[in-house]
């Protein structure tokens, strides 16, 4: 993954976090899961493959993100998958995840019936699942925080030919969807943590002037913004190379009033960040300005050029369409006098 994939996993690996883009997405921003009621679990799995040559290895696979929600003695599996680009496998990659959990969880399962020895022959014994054991359900939404819309496959149908298919067999052809949040199209009002921010601000990124006036609308949020998010903020939208200011003091300060004047002001160090990218974009401005202008300027000494030698031979001064090719001086003679 990459620094924004991986900084994105950590931040919203959070217990608190996790439900505030739950709480958001699944339920309009109402209050409905809460941070203690989330529990860690295990993210990796590991698949043994034996090779053509019989040599056994493992494949590790990571979700980004994953809490067990437990409330009301109804347990669910809540897994986040986040993407910075496209991907149009990203259906096929969830469907492994979720199988590997239910995989898991069936060998558990297994385990503690041989354990106790409780299977009846039959259905039971073979499955080692009895009709009354239960799996715990998992549902993953798909963060995209990427440029433009995601135009991705959303479903695993969408993966298959089915150019042929009629339509009788298309009602027996199972499917898997995902569901895709792009983060830029959500509303930042529903979100509580720092997720508020991140949308605010990837929705405002390619204008300075709005970005500077959210910040302003939203002054306080940024003075009180934990460490955490706003280096999740700096990744994710690309403004690096800055350490928060400390707030000037002197001494013989009480400790209440230390604390107070040594607590890091967010929203000055996005000031300075938003206002050092635009400084930069002009100075980049500037530069590609020159290359065009330079470009430019080339291609109209070339035509000229071409117009005077063009002029010259029509006009049978051979010799001095072969000077004017070398000499700059006789060049800017002939270009006054045939006006070019």
């Amino acid at each position: 993954m990459g620094e924004k994939n991986d900084t994105f996993s950590y931040y919203v690996g959070k217990e608190e976090v996790l439900a505030d883009l739950y709480n958001a997405v699944v339920y309009g921003g109402r209050q409905a899961i809460c941070p203690e009621n989330l529990a860690d679990v295990q993210r990796t799995y590991h698949e043994p493959l034996t090779s053509r040559y019989g040599k056994k290895r493992r494949v590790q696979r990571e979700r980004d993100a994953a809490k067990l929600l437990c409330r009301e003695g109804c347990p669910v599996l809540l897994a986040v998958e986040n993407q910075d680009e496209m991907n149009h496998g990203m259906p096929l990659r969830c469907a492994e995840y979720d199988v590997e959990e239910f995989q898991k969880q069936m060998r558990r399962i297994r385990k503690r019936h041989m354990q106790a020895r409780d299977l009846k022959p039959g259905a039971e014994y073979l499955s080692g699942f009895r009709a009354e054991d239960r799996l715990i359900p998992v549902i993953t939404l798909v963060v995209y925080h990427g440029d433009g819309k995601w135009r991705a496959a959303e479903s695993m149908r969408e993966m298959f030919s089915l150019d042929g298919m009629d339509r009788e067999l298309r009602a027996y052809l199972e499917n898997y969807r995902i569901h895709v949040v792009n983060l830029a199209e959500q509303e930042e009002e529903r979100f509580q943590t720092g997720l508020r921010e991140l949308v605010g601000m990837l929705k405002r990124k390619d204008d300075p002037e709005a970005m500077r006036a959210y910040l302003r609308d939203n002054e306080a949020r940024f003075r009180e913004m934990d460490e955490d998010t706003y280096d999740m903020l700096c990744v994710m939208l690309d403004l690096k190379g800055l350490e928060v200011p400390d707030s000037p003091g002197g001494g013989g300060r009480s400790e209440k009033r230390k604390e107070k004047e040594e607590k890091r002001d967010m929203c000055r160090a996005f000031e300075i960040l938003i206002q050092r990218s635009r400084e930069e974009g002009k100075v980049e401005g500037r530069k590609e300005g020159e290359l065009d202008g330079e470009e430019r300027g080339r291609k109209r000494g070339e035509e000229r050029l071409g117009s005077l030698i063009t002029r010259l031979l029509s006009d049978g001064r051979i010799r001095e369409a072969a000077s004017a090719a070398r000499d700059a001086g006789e060049r800017s003679r002939l270009y006054q006098e045939y006006s070019l």
